[in-house]
């Protein structure tokens, strides 16, 4: 649960805002909270992993992966979001447990290319010095990080420890820096980071040089750009960590709210969220809003609470989405809506709890939007509590999206593409620049208050340690046709958390609803491959393999006999056929039959077609062999 409870991405000094920007770029992003899924939104997920999940640095348990020194790895299939020119930047977390004493003594962390040095490789590791391991009886204690150009002369690694590597390449210089300080530059000369080779984490992909990994690995990110001193600062989590405790919004006593005009979002798409604080119930486990443009159902734009989502459109009317489970006073939460034109979610720290199908234009009315509260002030809507980091944007954010600033306070927002709104509280304006939605106090709300409890807590509604939905994923198969199945996908133990279904059918051919169809062109054995993606973005498969066809009628034996004249001989095909055709028809009493009596003078070979209930054809053949007798003579 790291994406709830580790705030890498907050920074304190507003001058460092225009240096970062940690989406920018980046290509795979695996935060290993519960499974091994790039969440990066370009689905380098692995295709095999067998190292097993373990706590992370901070002590949450199923949030970072072990590799056994001898056997665990993963494999991410080669992609062209994973191959850059000569700019890009790897950045992850590492606990070595030991050291490599195989072939050669390297450690593989992350590598890209099926063997050492290879043109495109690119690669983190650690090895003993002053070489890159190849020699004989190293010193395992002055073992250090190596890029595929730089490398780290210190420190000596210890073991049982966490580590920030992060490599860097501009073009022109590669850089390392082991916890955010610069330990190695290099020129880049002409190298590139470009190969056909599939990515691995934990081994090299070399039999005899596989250079296992043991340790724990996480928070593994990829670039296709160079990270600057402060992006590696805050990765690397040397600056601070929380979203600041100072600069909140307070809204104490009834009535206190914000008023920030008409703020209208038009179109189809909409995202709305903030972190909030509740410290009491507005009535029995309802915190009132965080912002709503609506005075009832009625009258909606948008709102967003800290249980609900709520809109109105012009296909569907008053749409809600609730989540079934409470939250906790006195602790701080992010939550979010999020309109994408086909569904309406709920998210809470990052995980969507709840979504109801939507479509059609967002509502629009001239009621002003107010924190805290609703345009019509009921009591029941007013929200006691802290609020702050309140955005409301015009594009429909992804959970990757999401998370990654849901920790930390928005950098460059007069840039930031989509947004309508943006407040902090340590003033009314709106920091995303339209003086328009500056805001405006009423009542007994403040600003620049103190949240006691700014810092997001592990949320109840989602399991700790495996938050996924997914216990088993299984298929059954019809056979509708000769070449031709249904197809149908069950999850374990809740289908209704299910987001996507992919089936592959073996022949190129993919579907991507639970139940399908598919007709193959030849008979043949298929491996069919079904792959479930639940709300939070946890993947389950499942394999299995099909066989078209799978007729086949047998004419039995061949037969001859030695004759002057007619013969007749009894055919007999397999039974369990529905129609059957032999050919020549006319030698036979009745050539629609499996049995079918022959007579025959010469030599001939018969043809049986048979079609079963299923619609499959298959043919044989016997032929009955008619020898003449000798010709005796007598001698006188």
């Amino acid at each position: 649960m790291k994406l709830l409870l580790v705030f890498l991405l907050s920074i304190c000094i507003n001058s460092l805002f225009a240096q970062l920007n940690l989406p920018l770029g980046l290509k795979a992003y695996y935060p290993f909270t519960g499974n091994a899924n790039d969440v990066s939104g370009n689905n380098n997920n692995p295709v095999f992993n067998n190292a097993t999940l373990t706590a992370d640095r901070f002590g949450n348990a199923n949030s970072a992966y072990r590799f056994n020194g001898t056997s665990s790895y993963m494999r991410i299939p080669n992609a062209p979001s994973i191959n850059m020119t000569n700019k890009m930047s790897i950045a992850l977390w590492v606990k070595p447990m030991g050291f490599y004493n195989g072939t050669c003594h390297n450690n593989i962390l992350v590598m890209k290319g099926d063997a050492d040095f290879l043109t495109g490789n690119y690669f983190t590791r650690f090895t003993p010095l002053p070489t890159t391991g190849c020699i004989s009886n190293p010193n395992l204690a002055e073992e250090t990080f190596w890029g595929p150009i730089a490398f780290s002369p210190s420190p000596f690694i210890q073991l049982n420890r966490w580590y920030s590597v992060i490599l860097t390449s501009d073009g022109v210089n590669s850089n390392i820096y082991i916890d955010c300080i610069l330990r190695g530059t290099a020129p880049v000369g002409s190298a590139t980071f470009t190969n056909n080779f599939d990515l691995f984490f934990g081994r090299l992909n070399d039999a005899t040089f596989p250079y296992w990994l043991n340790g724990d690995l996480d928070e593994v990110r990829i670039y296709d750009r160079a990270l600057n001193q402060d992006e590696v600062n805050v990765l690397g989590g040397c600056t601070t960590t929380n979203i600041p405790c100072n600069n909140w919004l307070n809204a104490p006593t009834f009535p206190s709210t914000v008023n920030v005009g008409d703020l209208t979002v038009t179109g189809n798409k909409i995202t709305v969220e903030g972190s909030f604080n509740c410290t009491a119930y507005s009535s029995p486990n309802f915190g009132g809003n965080l912002i709503a443009k609506h005075t009832s159902p009625g009258n909606v734009s948008y709102a967003l609470s800290p249980h609900a989502a709520e809109i109105s459109t012009s296909n569907n009317g008053y749409v809600f989405t609730l989540q079934n489970c409470n939250f906790e006073l006195n602790k701080t939460y992010h939550v979010a809506m999020v309109y994408d034109g086909a569904s309406l979610k709920f998210y809470r720290n990052g995980f969507l709890l709840s979504q109801v199908p939507c479509s059609g234009n967002i509502s629009i009315n001239n009621l002003p939007a107010i924190i805290g509260n609703g345009p019509a002030l009921p009591i029941a809507n007013q929200f006691f509590g802290n609020i702050n980091e309140l955005r409301i944007w015009n594009t429909a954010k992804t959970q990757a999206e999401i998370r990654t600033y849901m920790n930390t306070t928005l950098p460059n927002p007069t840039t930031q593409s989509g947004l309508v709104a943006y407040y902090t509280f340590d003033n009314l304006l709106n920091k995303q620049g339209n003086a328009a939605y500056n805001g405006t106090l009423s009542g007994g709300t403040t600003i620049n208050s103190t949240n006691p409890n700014c810092t997001y807590v592990a949320d109840s509604c989602v399991i700790v340690t495996n938050p996924c939905s997914i216990d088993s994923v299984r298929f059954t198969n019809t056979q509708i046709g000769c070449l031709g199945f249904n197809f149908s996908g069950q999850v374990y133990p809740n289908t209704a958390n299910i987001q996507t279904w992919q089936w592959y059918f073996g022949d190129g051919g993919t579907a991507n609803t639970q139940n399908t169809s598919h007709t193959y062109l030849t008979a043949s054995t298929y491996t069919v491959k079904l792959v479930v993606t639940d709300i939070n973005g946890c993947k389950d498969s499942v394999f299995r393999d099909v066989v078209t066809g799978g007729f086949a009628v047998n004419a039995s034996a061949d037969t001859s006999f030695c004759s002057n004249t007619f013969v007749t001989r009894n055919l007999q095909a397999t039974i369990g056929a529905t129609i059957y055709s032999w050919t020549p028809s006319i030698p036979l009493n009745n050539p629609s039959i499996p049995n079918p009596t022959a007579t025959v003078n010469a030599t001939t070979k018969f043809y049986v077609t048979a079609t079963n209930t299923l619609g499959c054809v298959s043919i044989d053949s016997v032929t009955i062999f008619v020898n003449a007798l000798p010709t005796v003579k007598t001698l006188s």
